[in-house]
């Protein structure tokens, strides 16, 4: 009489323990897309009650830095300021990709008039070029100018950046960390920057487009969390088809 095989009594607990895990970790991540939902949902209200609020010009920017909520309280505000470019403090931020080509954030650093800080403005995106050891030309108006656009935080670091890497070199950023932009430019830096508007005429602004953030933005968010509950749903409903089988295989085998 031949013996019906059967799997080890240990093998259903481990792979049980292992489908539990498999769930809780589809589940955590679906979570974790609704809470970048809820982040990106805040920020696209703010961006819409700050966009129509008044435009801040130079006095009343220099009351708003007072405040110490001004980094986050003043984000997406729109200016309309008066003041002088350091163009020979011009700073080039690498790995910014348009349309898959690769090139740089051109930032300038701007003394408002009468002011005792600075604040940087973030012209546009050019290519990098045939030559990264040769930076772009770029074409900087002197004197007193009016430019427009709106407050947004400073570029912040690359994925996985590791605090041993180099932050700059020589005019080439990674990354625009406030403490060391003082440190070189030897002025008070804003923790805000000044991101053109995109209707901003050459030589001033470059290729200039904003982030869309609207609710296609937020959107996409639930839509992937939305997956990993269906995908955890159908992982639960298979296993629990598998073990009905296994449980119908092991009576009948019992019974013969």
């Amino acid at each position: 009489m031949s013996k019906t095989k059967t799997s080890p009594v240990w093998k259903l607990p481990v792979l049980l323990l292992l489908a539990v895990l498999i769930v809780l970790v589809m589940l955590r991540l679906a979570v974790w897309q609704l809470d970048r939902a809820e982040q990106k949902r805040q920020i696209l209200s703010n961006l819409q009650a700050r966009s129509s609020a008044p435009l801040l010009n130079t006095e009343s920017l220099g009351a708003a830095i007072q405040s110490p909520e001004f980094e986050s309280e003043y984000r997406y505000r729109q200016v309309s300021i008066n003041g002088e470019f350091l163009p020979e403090q011009t700073l080039f931020v690498d790995r910014q990709v348009v349309q898959t080509q690769v090139g740089y954030l051109v930032v300038t650093p701007f003394r408002p008039v009468g002011a005792d800080y600075l604040l940087l403005i973030a012209r546009g995106w050019v290519p990098v070029g045939d030559d990264r050891q040769v930076l772009p030309e770029i074409a900087t108006p002197s004197g007193i100018v009016e430019i427009q656009g709106r407050l947004n935080i400073l570029t912040p670091p690359p994925p996985l950046w590791d605090e041993q890497y180099q932050v700059m070199d020589k005019n080439v950023w990674q990354f625009l960390p406030k403490i060391q932009l003082e440190a070189l430019l030897d002025y008070k830096v804003l923790p805000l920057l000044l991101e053109l508007a995109p209707s901003t005429p050459g030589p001033i602004g470059l290729k200039i487009q904003w982030p869309t953030i609207d609710d296609q933005w937020v959107g996409k968010h639930s839509a992937y969390a939305f997956q990993w509950f269906a995908m955890a749903g159908a992982f639960v409903l298979a296993c629990v088809v598998l073990l009905l089988r296994r449980n119908r295989k092991q009576t009948i085998n019992k019974d013969t």
